[in-house]
C-alpha cells in the first residue's frame, strides 16, 4: 500500500472532496486516524481487499499486505454480535449460503464501499468523492454481488 497513509497531503493526483450539492469543499484531516484518517487510492485499497483472499495460484490470504492472523480476526464474527461483525467488517451470508464481508466508509466529502465474496475469491472496491456518493457506491456493490452470485 505504497500510496496510503494516515498523513493527509494533497498531490496532483488527489481528487477533491465535494458536498452533496456538487460544490467542492475544503480538505479535512480527521483526528480519529484509525476510524476515519486513512488516505488511500483505489489501487491500494483493491490490493488490501485482494490480500484478504487466497491468491490466484493458491497463495494464502495476507500475501505480505496483512498478517494472516489479523485477517482471521477481522473476518471472524466477534462475540456478542450475533455473527454480524468481525473486526472492521460486516459479515453475512447470501441466500446461497456464500460468505460476504463488507465495509462502508463515510467522511466529509468522501464515500467508500468494499465487499468480499470469500468463497469465490472475489472482491470489489468503489470510491466516491462526494457526500452524495453513498447511494451510488451501495448500488454498484449490490449489483456486483448480484451478478457474481446469480446463476444465468
Amino acid at each position: 500500500m505504497a500510496a496510503s497513509s494516515f498523513w493527509w497531503r494533497r498531490t496532483a493526483a488527489t481528487a477533491y472532496p465535494h458536498a452533496a450539492d456538487g460544490g467542492r469543499i475544503p480538505d479535512f484531516a480527521f483526528a480519529e486516524q484509525a476510524a476515519a484518517g486513512l488516505v488511500t487510492t483505489a489501487p491500494d485499497l483493491a490490493g488490501f481487499v485482494a490480500a484478504a483472499l487466497s491468491g490466484p495460484d493458491g497463495e494464502p490470504p495476507g500475501r505480505g499486505v496483512v498478517r494472516p492472523a489479523g485477517l482471521r480476526l477481522a473476518l471472524t464474527a466477534a462475540p456478542g454480535t450475533e455473527g454480524r461483525w468481525g473486526l472492521g467488517y460486516g459479515l453475512g451470508f447470501l441466500p446461497s449460503g456464500e460468505r460476504l464481508a463488507y465495509h462502508e466508509g463515510a467522511n466529509r466529502g468522501w464515500r467508500a464501499g468494499l465487499a468480499l465474496l470469500l468463497d469465490r475469491r472475489a472482491g470489489m472496491v468503489v470510491l466516491a468523492n462526494s457526500d452524495a456518493g453513498s447511494a451510488p457506491v451501495d448500488a454498484v456493490i449490490q449489483q456486483w454481488v448480484r451478478r457474481r452470485t446469480t446463476p444465468w
